[in-house]
């Protein structure tokens, strides 16, 4: 009896499974690699994101410091009686402070130098453009809690056009016409100029202020001392009024914007009234 031996060599199934299994590691690195780069990217866009975020962050602390330093500046030069006042009695063209959160803040300014060149004395020394010129600096009246978050200078100078101090006012004294910029009658305009810092991020901020000039004008009501009334009504219709009994207007009076009258001299009150 013959024994049939049948090899296994030739069976065509054995190199079709090891096809099968080299695919599907190829799959299985394809998706590890579609995931790990899904992974990267995910972490770039985020991390990119919260330095987008942080940067937005610090550009608004660093605009917030500016304005923060154009208040301060505006504030001391508003009343000439207070300690922290940094005007000057006579203002003159030329005039010009930093104020600043530490000494030599003022270099960091990118026009520290136009003050050799302005042809003006700025710092009061009888000298004109010389080598060394700048503004005085006087130190930031705020508190200094956190240096990074402060405002490393200030800005003020007066405006000025040659020789002449430019003012904001009644330029044709006719008080029925708006002010305007002049050089004779009104308040020096002051230009200021604020830097805000916060980490990396920096602002600027440029301004021009103005004194709005007090109306010269005749008013509803004007007191130079106490006011006391007395009566049970009050008439404001931009006409001028007799002060007696019937109260009329007065004929051919000019319209003004209230009441203008001249009534007794004395302040004592009328018999029968409360003083």
């Amino acid at each position: 009896m013959t024994r049939m031996i049948h090899s296994r060599t030739g069976d065509p199934r054995r190199p079709r499974r090891e096809s099968e299994a080299g695919n599907a590691m190829v799959v299985a690195l394809l998706v590890l690699m579609l995931f790990t780069a899904a992974g990267v990217t995910f972490v770039a866009v985020t991390k990119s994101e919260k330095q987008i975020a942080g940067n937005q962050l610090s550009a608004s602390q660093a605009m917030y410091a500016a304005e923060a330093g154009l208040s301060e500046a505006l504030a001391r030069m508003n009343n000439s009686s207070d300690p922290a006042y940094i005007g000057t009695a006579t203002p003159t063209p030329g005039w010009g402070r930093y104020v600043v959160s530490e000494a030599g803040m003022s270099k960091t300014d990118p026009s520290f130098g136009i003050t050799q060149k302005d042809g003006y004395d700025n710092d009061n020394d009888a000298s004109v453009d010389e080598a060394d010129e700048s503004y005085p600096e006087v130190t930031s009246a705020a508190p200094a809690v956190d240096k990074s978050v402060s405002y490393p200078y200030v800005r003020v100078t007066y405006k000025s056009q040659g020789a002449n101090l430019i003012r904001f006012g009644d330029h044709d004294q006719n008080s029925l016409t708006p002010p305007a910029e002049n050089v004779k009658f009104g308040a020096p305009v002051l230009e200021l100029e604020a830097r805000g810092a916060r980490g990396t991020a920096s602002k600027t901020i440029e301004a021009v202020a103005y004194r709005y000039p007090l109306l010269g004008v005749n008013s509803a009501i004007w007191a130079g001392g106490n006011l006391k009334m007395n009566g049970n009504g009050f008439l404001i219709d931009g006409h001028d009024h007799n002060a007696t009994a019937p109260y009329d207007t007065v004929t051919g009076a000019p319209a003004v914007p209230g009441v203008m009258t001249e009534g007794p001299t004395t302040s004592s009150a009328p018999e029968g009234t409360a003083a």
